[in-house]
């Protein structure tokens, strides 16, 4: 302890006196209350750090259950419009077919007026 003491004050005579003493408990009392402060600093900090990975796993987290949404309604959307242009291709081909009807309906129409006339 003497040779910590005189370290502390700085002095090389084996004579300790009472003022060395309370000289370095005084410096020791003030290294341990900035020890503390830093202590309780890093705690702080740490909670604080600790916090933001939560956070930040968190928003993680909603990311990719957002992307996971994003990709199932971007399936649904292509889906959906190859669903919409097939019943484009069935609406064309039916609006063809009836036109073809139609004109054959049409075509009867005329051969039974024709077809009429003759009986008379």
């Amino acid at each position: 302890m003497k040779a910590e003491v005189q370290k502390a004050t700085g002095s090389t005579s084996p004579a300790i006196n009472e003022t060395q003493i309370k000289e370095a408990e005084k410096v020791f009392q003030e290294k341990l209350a900035l020890y503390r402060q830093t202590l309780t600093e890093k705690a702080l900090l740490y909670d604080s750090l600790l916090s933001s990975a939560k956070s930040l796993v968190h928003r993680d987290d909603l990311v990719l259950k957002n992307e996971a949404e994003i990709t199932r309604i971007r399936y649904e959307i292509e889906l959906q419009a190859l669903e919409m242009h097939q019943k484009k291709e069935i609406v064309a081909e039916m609006q063809n077919d009836l036109e073809k009807e139609k004109a054959r309906y049409k075509a009867l129409k005329v051969e039974i007026r024709r077809l009429e006339k003759r009986a008379e």
